[in-house]
């Protein structure tokens, strides 16, 4: 995901610097527990291959991310039929279908596994939804699974949580998103939770970040731990794997985007790399570990 109002190419004019780390500082909300009382259904899960965090660029290309060594394999070019459009957002489903929003609000279907393209029947702005964060949570633990969609406050459009009916490519509004997210991006778990990455104020290139869960059908902030130290940027998107959240962010003064892991378990928020690219959308698969 990234402003609109921002040119993002004048990304590439900055020389890159150092990004800085903080400590974990409390929220008046509960603070974030990853730990699952109800383990998932995994056993329509067979492809292993499916699991990795996948990315795609501001540019069109898709790597997979591999958590344990942070190391980034190439995967192809998104030939998506949209020319003068880039993509903006990804979710990823459980079978390894990439659903990749472009900012013209096009939504295409990827094979991670190719990564050949396919146009949908998504119609742009359907319920009052444009660029939208977009990401898959499993109903009541799996199989079955939801793509819940996000949009902020930088759209003009109302901020709302709401879902995309991946079987006829429909979106409907579910409820209003509370003041603090701004042009959130979305993150699911195989258990059934829904997690979005915010921007402290509506200003994304202003230090001060946090990761919250979301009630799915109230759009309710529940749980919230504020990552002080951590700036969206220009471009900016997350993942829930193994326990830990993956930040991918593009702060102005980098060429390209940060990965900081951050450890609910522990509190650590930690830079893992920096890839040379700029990474606009994230997904994986709700069969990943938890």
């Amino acid at each position: 995901m990234r402003p609109s109002l921002f040119p993002l190419a004048t990304v590439l004019s900055f020389c890159a610097c150092g990004a800085r780390t903080g400590l974990f500082e409390p929220s008046p909300t509960p603070a974030i527990s990853t730990s699952s009382p109800n383990p998932p259904v995994r056993n329509d899960c067979p492809d292993p291959n499916a699991i990795f965090v996948f990315v795609v660029t501001f540019d069109g290309q898709l790597y997979s991310f591999a958590p344990a060594s942070a190391a980034f394999n190439p995967i192809g070019a998104v030939t998506c039929p949209d020319p003068g459009a880039s993509p903006f957002s990804m979710a990823v489903d459980r079978h390894g279908n990439a659903y990749v929003e472009y900012d013209d609000g096009n939504l295409f279907l990827v094979d991670v596994h190719g990564p050949g393209c396919s146009a949908t029947a998504f119609l742009p702005n359907q319920a009052g939804f444009f660029r939208f964060g977009m990401g898959f949570a499993t109903n009541a633990g799996g199989p079955s699974e939801t793509l819940f969609i996000a949009q902020g406050d930088e759209t003009g459009n109302k901020p709302e949580l709401g879902v995309i009916e991946t079987s006829t490519l429909t979106a409907s509004a579910l409820a209003p998103l509370p003041p603090p997210l701004h042009s959130p991006e979305l993150t699911g778990t195989g258990d059934g939770r829904l997690f979005a990455f915010s921007a402290d104020s509506p200003d994304s290139q202003a230090q001060g970040a946090f990761v919250a869960q979301i009630d799915k059908s109230t759009g309710k902030i529940v749980a919230q731990t504020d990552l002080p130290s951590v700036t969206l940027g220009v471009a900016w998107a997350f993942a829930f794997w193994g326990g830990d959240f993956y930040l991918f962010t593009t702060p102005a003064t980098h060429i390209g985007s940060a990965v900081t892991r951050f450890r609910p378990a522990d509190g650590s928020v930690s830079v893992l790399t920096r890839a040379p690219f700029v990474i606009v959308g994230a997904g994986v698969s709700t069969c990943a570990p938890q």
